[in-house]
Parts: C-alpha cells; structure tokens; sequence
C-alpha cells in the first residue's frame, strides 16, 4: 500500500508540474515583418534627380509617426512633382498626407556692361558727332536692364565713303632769248605735279634791237600759257563708333520651400487562431493516465484486503 501511494504522489507532482510551465503558442507573431528599406536611391525614381529632399527627418504626434521632407526647388515647379506614394522605412508605411509652402525672398543682380553703336556723319570731329548722337540708351538683354551712357572720348570714324572728281590746272612759263617768235621754239606740253598740261597760248615780248640796224630785236621773250586736267577723291561720309557704358541690373525671383507631410500607416489587424499547446495535450494525457493508475492501484488495495 505504501508503494502505491509512493507511485501516485509521483504521479500528481508530476502532472502539475507540467500544467504550471509556461504555455508557448506556436502561432505566428503578431508582430509586423520588418523589412530594413530606408530611403535611398529606389525611393526617388517616382521623381527627377533634382528633386533631392534638403532635410528629411521624423516626428510622433499623439500615437502616430510622421515623416517630414523639405525640398527647395524653382518658382515654376509644380508641388505635385514632389509628392511620392506609399514610402516605406524601416517596415513602417506611410502615406501623403499634407503640404506647406514657404515663398523665399529673391535677390538683385548688378553688372556693368558696355555696348557699341555706329551712326553715319559727315565730320570726323568729336565734338561734332557727339551732338549729333544720343546721349544715352536701353539696355536690355538676359534679364539685365538699365540705361548706358555716351562716352565722348572713346568715338572713332572711319571712312565709309569716297568720290572721284577731275579739276582744272592751269599754269604758265616764261621763256627767254629766243631768236625769234616761232612757236616751235616754246615746248608744247609740261607737267605739274604730275599731271600733263598742254600749251594753250603764246604770249611775245620783244627784247633789244638788232646791231645790224635792221631794227629788229635782238631776242624774243615768251610767255606761254598752259592747261590740264587733274584726278582726285574725295571723302563722301563716315562711320562713327560711339561707345556707350552703365550698370544694368536683373531681379532673380526666390525659390521656394516645400515641406511634404506622410502620415503612418496602422498596420491591419492580425486575426487570433485557436491554438492548443502541446504542453497542455500532454498533461491532459498524463492526468488521464494518472486517473487510470490511481484506480488499478484502488483496485489492488481492494483484492489485497479481500484475500486476508
């Protein structure tokens, strides 16, 4: 009888040592699957390489995580170019959810520029052509604007024109101690300045009487009188340069800053299975097979008393 009872409180112990262990579920977690993915390259494909976020960072607000990005980008881009969908960190997902704008201030841009114009005159003078020219001019290119202003010093001319022309030489030689009046005595052509000019008209003057008392003179003295053409050119106009100098300015408008809200994604309920652990089947078991040893142990005792 001692030996059964031995054999049963073993038994018991034995049983509730298995009932009190910790129950493990062999179910799946509740637990979302963590996937590493931060925002790296893959991230940006939904828009262009020069859409790079300046600042991105997180924060909590109330039981939620928000992710924050910051782009600084040109007036005439569209916000809606920035927006991504579903972005992933660290196995969290999140959503578009608002937008805020911030317009910065521009700035001005000062140079100094110079420029040529040409007007056509008739002097090469300064002074003459400055009068002529106007004193000041726009300047508009490349955004730049502002006025130039004349400088007088600096204006050159060149000639943007010439015209031939012919003119009379005359001119007049004296000859003397001829023999006689024969104008074959007297060249008929000379040059001057090298033009050819052509005897025109004799002129006679008788010098002294003849010796033989003849009363002839001695010696003739003429005076001939000769005429040509000469050739020339002449400046028909000018082209003056007239330089013109000044600050010119252009406003460059201000980027603006775009800070792009995404709100986290509540992960969808996961359903709870019905699960049994086998710890507890097998204490089951072996309370059942404690129950059938206590009885055949009962029913012993029984036989044992029965006999005697």
């Amino acid at each position: 009888m001692d030996r059964g009872k031995k054999y049963l409180a073993a038994i018991l112990l034995s049983t509730v040592m298995i009932i009190s262990a910790p129950v493990t579920y062999a179910e799946d977690s509740l637990e979302p699957e963590v996937s590493i993915l931060d925002i790296t390259e893959d991230t940006y494909q939904s828009f262009h390489d020069e859409y790079i976020p300046t600042n991105v960072w997180m924060e909590k607000e109330e039981d939620f995580r928000l992710l924050k990005k910051t782009f600084l980008v040109e007036p005439d881009i569209s916000p809606s170019e920035l927006i991504e969908q579903n972005i992933m960190r660290h196995g969290v997902t999140y959503q578009f959810l608002e937008m805020y704008k911030t317009e910065l201030p521009g700035s001005t841009e000062t140079k100094t520029v110079s420029q040529k114009e040409t007007i056509a005159t008739g002097s090469k003078d300064q002074n003459t052509i400055a009068a002529q020219a106007e004193q000041t001019v726009s300047y508009e290119q490349d955004g730049f604007s502002g006025t130039l202003t004349l400088d007088t010093a600096g204006i050159t001319t060149e000639e943007s024109g010439r015209q031939s022309y012919s003119y009379t030489i005359n001119d007049s030689r004296e000859y003397t101690g001829l023999a006689s009046n024969d104008p074959y005595l007297v060249p008929k052509e000379v040059n001057k300045n090298g033009a050819t000019l052509s005897l025109q008209d004799i002129q006679w003057t008788p010098t002294g009487v003849k010796p033989d008392g003849s009363g002839l003179p001695a010696s003739y003295t003429a005076t001939a009188s000769y005429s040509g053409k000469g050739w020339g050119s002449k400046v028909t106009g000018y082209t003056a340069t007239l330089p013109y100098s000044g600050e010119v300015t252009r406003e460059i408008p201000g980027k603006v800053q775009y800070t792009l809200v995404y709100e986290e994604i509540p992960p969808e309920p996961v359903e709870e299975k019905d699960t049994v652990s086998p710890l507890l089947v097998s204490g089951g078991i072996a309370l059942v097979a404690a129950a059938g040893f206590t009885g055949w142990n009962l029913h012993g005792l029984k036989k044992e008393k029965e006999q005697k």
